[in-house]
């Protein structure tokens, strides 16, 4: 469950108690996923130089058709403007999904960061990592000062710092230490981010404190799970059976669950309306149902997207893309 839902259901995350604390948990792991993201991505284009433009046209398009569809589906139940649908056909451009922004900004610049990446020796981007460490991350409550210089955890700069992070890891592999104790750098780090959160949360009455130094700022604390889990997926060979067989299907649905379920009317009636999380708060098992209530969000955003590519298909919008992918851009 993310924090702006938990917000809009009135609950406190301050407040201590046994909840308090496994929510702290839960979101360690789950502050991970728009890392690892972008990190995947990153891994396989920071060497080219080219601008895939059918990439990007893809993502736009997808994003604005559950961003109109869903405005405009909803516009009969609740109070929403024409201005509203006229806006949802730009989702981008009014920032309504913070991270497709960002994320294809990325984009854009990723020909011109690979040209970077490939210019650089290790010691010239070992240096770059640690300029972008200083100047990109902050470590809790605003230090050292990388909020500031980007305007925020979650800015282009973070995303950009995890870019390089990947290309390194491509480039010249990852230090033989990580290799081997990847994993126990994961459980540590997570166990610090779950410890650091409780401190904090004894020391402070700042929500923004607490959660943006130690639990959801995709901040130092958090890259380094998260590069840790990269690393051993991919040094790690999974056999072909039914369940990896099943993830690898339902991959291709996973940016659509967030383009539905982030959806700001979504978001606001998900956590506001449909499910009361504020009358679950002092239950015995609201872990479980922080758990599972994520996961049938999961299928069922997987099910409508999994429709909406037949409707594609059937539209044969990939042909379109096809076009969009003749034009190509090569930064030289």
């Amino acid at each position: 469950m993310n924090y702006s839902g938990a917000a809009a259901a009135g609950i406190s995350f301050i407040s201590g108690g046994i909840n308090s604390y496994a929510t702290l948990a839960l979101t360690s792991f789950a502050s991970l996923g728009v890392i690892c993201f972008v990190m995947i991505s990153s891994y396989f284009i920071c060497q080219s130089n080219v601008l895939r433009l059918d990439r990007i046209f893809k993502i736009w398009c997808v994003t604005a058709f559950y961003s109109v569809l869903i405005t405009t589906v909803l516009s009969f139940f609740s109070n929403i403007s024409v201005k509203d649908i006229i806006l949802s056909i730009v989702p981008v451009a009014t920032d309504k999904y913070w991270f497709v922004t960002k994320y294809l900004a990325l984009m854009i610049l990723a020909p011109f960061l690979s040209f970077i990446v490939n210019t650089l020796s290790r010691k010239g981007f070992i240096v770059l990592l640690v300029a972008f460490a200083i100047i990109s991350t902050t470590i809790t409550c605003g230090i050292p000062y990388g909020n500031v210089v980007f305007g925020g955890a979650l800015s282009e700069g973070t995303f950009i710092f995890i870019f390089f992070i990947a290309a390194y890891l491509r480039k010249f592999g990852a230090p033989l230490w990580l290799k081997n104790y990847c994993g126990r750098i994961f459980w540590a780090s997570i166990a610090l981010q779950v410890i650091g959160g409780i401190a904090l949360n004894v020391i402070h009455d700042s929500s923004a404190c607490v959660y943006g130094g130690f639990s959801v700022g995709y901040n130092a604390f958090s890259l380094v799970p998260a590069t840790a889990l990269f690393v051993w997926f991919c040094n790690h060979e999974f056999k072909d059976n039914c369940i990896c067989r099943s993830l690898v299907k339902l991959a291709p649905y996973t940016f659509a669950v967030y383009l539905i379920h982030d959806n700001p009317v979504i978001r606001r009636l998900l956590w506001g309306e449909w499910i009361d999380m504020a009358s679950l708060w002092n239950s015995p098992i609201w872990t479980l149902y922080a758990i599972l209530i994520p996961v049938g969000i999961l299928i069922i955003c997987s099910a409508i997207d999994w429709l909406r590519a037949g409707l594609f298909k059937l539209i044969r919008f990939d042909k379109l893309v096809e076009k969009v992918r003749g034009y190509i851009i090569t930064i030289s």
